[in-house]
């Protein structure tokens, strides 16, 4: 078992990691979802006991102080019992369970027309949790899957109205940040499609963004190659051109010294550090095909930023104190990465998934 989460695992068991914060990025959802299925990889009673445990928490500590968000509140809670119930980990309907959330959802978005499209406390994010939710509801139409289907396609409408005035700041980010707004909103639309409930406004709203992304070159190379990525898989799925070209342009404009220099070997925070950067490394090599530009490049420089890695994890891990294991979210450290991975999984092998079956 990884140091790191080793140590984790036995500060959870003292029960010294909890209450503060229940949400799915900073808090105790997102640990039960990690122990839930950890727990089934090492086959590990110990750590399901640990995962019902915190879940207990975030049902107990739930409150109408509770954001809705995605990162802090109840839409990741809700998706994350969405994911536990729907692969067995616990018992449950969660459409009775999560009806509430839903209700306070479907309030929200027809209430409030000023909202952001970030993934964390916006658009994408409630996006995101209703495309969840509307997996299930293909062989059993209910009166909340209704509800919910005329709610997904109010948000596409208001992520459209929210995107297309912001494009031009894709050149003007300048710093890394795996939660960065334009390639997870693409990613979620992408996503989206799997239901086949609105594909026709969400193909329109790509293709029309698309062209304006032309003029519009991220100024971090790590950032051209996050949204190069996306853009592969939007190409994938649309069977469109457009995407394909754009995401080799980007990967053309890389310049492979310039992205060591981007690299902040001081955090080992996820969000932002050394470790989010070398998962979109991971991602480009996994995803993009060795013949499109750079890619050769990319994958040496990923090859000796694994000898990097290694060095920075064992550092990092002597490093982290306790209370530093305690703040162990999706946003920190090694722990975070595992935490991550589970989170975008649904993402990137579903529209695998999806692009296998259109063949």
């Amino acid at each position: 078992m990884d140091t790191s989460f080793s140590k984790l695992f036995s500060i959870t068991g003292l029960n010294k990691i909890k209450g503060i914060n229940q949400g799915l990025i900073h808090g105790n959802m997102g640990l039960c979802i990690l122990f839930y299925v950890s727990s089934r990889k090492l086959e590990n009673d110990r750590l399901e006991e640990i995962a019902d445990h915190l879940i207990e928490e975030v049902f107990e500590n739930i409150n109408d102080k509770t954001t809705l968000d995605f990162e802090n509140g109840l839409c990741g809670i809700a998706w994350g019992i969405e994911q536990i119930i729907r692969n067995n980990y616990v018992e449950g309907d969660s459409d009775i369970i999560l009806e509430g959330i839903d209700s306070q959802l479907f309030a929200y978005l027809n209430k409030e027309r000023m909202i952001g499209f970030d993934f964390t406390k916006g658009l994408s994010g409630f996006l995101f949790y209703l495309t969840s939710r509307l997996k299930n509801y293909h062989q059993n139409p209910s009166l909340s899957s209704r509800i919910n289907r005329e709610l997904f396609i109010h948000c596409i409408n208001q992520i459209d109205d929210s995107v297309t005035p912001q494009l031009n700041f894709i050149s003007k980010d300048m710093e890394f940040n795996l939660f960065w707004r334009f390639p997870l909103v693409l990613l979620c639309l992408i996503n989206a499609m799997q239901l086949n409930i609105y594909n026709e406004k969400i193909e329109i709203m790509l293709c029309l963004w698309i062209q304006r992304m032309e003029t519009c070159i991220p100024r971090l190379h790590i950032n051209r190659l996050y949204l190069a990525i996306i853009f592969f898989r939007a190409g994938m799925i649309l069977q469109n051109s457009q995407f394909d070209t754009m995401c080799k342009l980007l990967l053309d404009s890389i310049e492979i010294m310039q992205l060591n220099k981007e690299i902040n070997f001081n955090t080992d925070k996820i969000r932002y550090g050394y470790n989010g950067f070398f998962w979109v490394l991971k991602q480009a090599r996994k995803i993009i095909p060795d013949n499109y530009p750079k890619m050769e490049r990319l994958k040496l420089f990923d090859e000796e930023m694994n000898l990097v890695a290694e060095s920075l994890k064992k550092k990092s891990q002597d490093s982290h104190s306790n209370e530093d294991l305690q703040k162990f979210d999706v946003c920190v450290g090694t722990t975070g990465i595992l935490l991550w991975d589970i989170l975008t999984e649904q993402l990137f092998v579903d529209v695998l998934l999806q692009n296998s079956f259109n063949r």
